[in-house]
């Protein structure tokens, strides 16, 4: 069902600013930049907490250091062995394997005389 054309710029963004005059448009970059410098100074309060936690650095280095060396002594089998499990084929060559197949026994059903085929000759 259709519905309706509402609000092609979506529920989040809220009513577009329509300007008048050029006082308008004054106000309003007044007020976002002092939206701009509370978000930069919230930014670097955040930045500064996040760096006073009594480590050096980043810390990324070091628990990609505790992975590498966890990681190292990881096999992919487990027992070291090589996987003899079924055989993976992809579906090319299934399809090809069944073709074959059907036309195998297609073959012996004509030649034991029970296709339609043999039945016209």
């Amino acid at each position: 069902m259709a519905r309706g054309k509402g609000n092609k710029r979506g529920g989040y963004g809220g009513k577009r600013f329509a300007a008048t005059s050029a006082e308008e448009i004054e106000q309003r970059n007044q007020r976002l930049e002092q939206l701009d410098d509370k978000r930069a100074k919230h930014r670097a309060e955040a930045a500064d907490e996040e760096d006073g936690d009594g480590k050096e650095g980043d810390g990324f280095e070091d628990t990609a250091k505790e992975v590498g060396e966890r990681i190292k002594g990881m096999s992919v089998s487990g027992d070291g062995k090589k996987d003899e499990g079924p055989k993976v084929e992809t579906r090319k060559q299934r399809e090809e394997r069944e073709k074959a197949e059907k036309a195998a026994a297609y073959r012996k059903r004509h030649e034991a005389g029970l296709t339609e085929e043999y039945k016209k000759t």
